[in-house]
């Protein structure tokens, strides 16, 4: 389980770790749905919840570009 910890310090310091732009981040759901992250701030992050920018399931269509 991640907490909002986790995605306030931890994930920014991999990330910088990786560096930009080498490294994906894919978050999988307990009911086997998976999504990789598109962007995110760790200000997002709350006690309970975390907003995340994520690419659509499908793949960039003209529709999701819209």
């Amino acid at each position: 389980m991640l907490n909002a910890e986790y995605f306030t310090t931890d994930l920014s310091r991999q990330i910088d770790q990786l560096g930009h732009g080498v490294c994906s981040v894919t978050v999988h759901l307990t009911d086997g749905t998976s999504y990789t992250v598109r962007n995110y701030h760790p200000d997002d992050a709350k006690g309970g919840y975390v907003m995340l920018q994520v690419y659509p399931g499908e793949g960039v269509t003209e529709e999701t570009k819209a």
